[in-house]
């Protein structure tokens, strides 16, 4: 692939990604790169660490008091940083399961058929907008209980697979828990922090055996360029979500999803 063709798969896949619009299942329905293949793998790292820079700078006040807050659970104190820090734990606890003891199962999921992906795609934007529509707005993120949490983060788990999303499944439990709209979106981003550190470490790791590891400047670039789109998509939609609801995110899912099945049925 060209440079250019990797930059615009990698900004796909990042904007996929930090807006609840199906995450990895972006890669499935616009490029044809092999999954698994050591390209493919080393396109994810790239995105998952300008990604993971991204949101590590937008909520830094979250990541310096959870930061605080672990130095200080040593000590017997328990402040809200180290509580959050805790919960994300707990909630990523599922995923991070899967990715570290199961990740052919994970890898293989990108191997789904695209009918299929796009399928999921447009059935769980429905289930955002419903989730949008119904859920009450009484909840904020100090409210986070143990319970929910374990609800948020077996669904997680479940989002590994392409075409649902985890930041759009995360954000339409939490509605459906009751917690505003901009706290969903932080919880959903928030959990995302250890998963994808947790991805960049056993990819890296996994090609190591395979390759000679080495990040070329093209994929520096990459890295660079995901990070300052990341960036500016979080903070636009969290912008956007102080006044407004995730309904264009809900409905561009349905779009995409749609679009691309009458694509196949159409073309093949």
């Amino acid at each position: 692939m060209l440079f250019l063709d990797v930059l615009l798969v990698a900004l796909i896949h990042a904007v996929a990604e930090v807006l609840p619009l199906g995450g990895p299942g972006s890669i499935a329905l616009f490029t044809r790169m092999a999954p698994g293949s050591v390209e493919a793998s080393m396109l994810a790292v790239a995105v998952q660490m300008g990604i993971l820079a991204a949101l590590t700078c937008y909520f830094w006040r979250d990541v310096l008091g959870m930061i605080v807050g672990v130095g200080r659970l040593p000590k017997g104190r328990l402040d809200p940083g180290g509580r959050l820090a805790l919960q994300l734990a707990l909630g990523s606890l599922p995923a991070l399961a899967l990715v570290v003891f199961a990740p052919a199962w994970v890898n293989g999921g990108m191997g789904m058929a695209v009918p299929v992906v796009a399928g999921l795609v447009a059935l769980f934007g429905l289930l955002l907008l419903l989730a949008d529509h119904l859920g009450v707005t009484v909840h904020r993120i100090e409210h986070l209980g143990w319970r929910q949490l374990a609800v948020v983060g077996l669904l997680q788990a479940f989002a590994l697979l392409p075409g649902i999303g985890r930041v759009g499944l995360g954000v339409t439990a939490a509605r459906l828990l009751g917690y505003e709209r901009r706290d969903a979106a932080r919880l959903a981003l928030l959990l995302l922090l250890p998963l994808l550190a947790a991805q960049v470490v056993m990819t890296l790791r996994l090609l190591s055996g395979a390759v000679d590891l080495h990040f070329s400047s093209d994929m520096l670039l990459v890295t660079g360029g995901v990070f300052v789109v990341a960036w500016g998509l979080v903070a636009g939609m969290m912008g956007w979500l102080r006044r407004h609801g995730f309904g264009p995110f809900g409905w561009a899912r349905v779009a995409v999803g749609a679009g691309c099945a009458v694509w196949i049925f159409i073309f093949g």
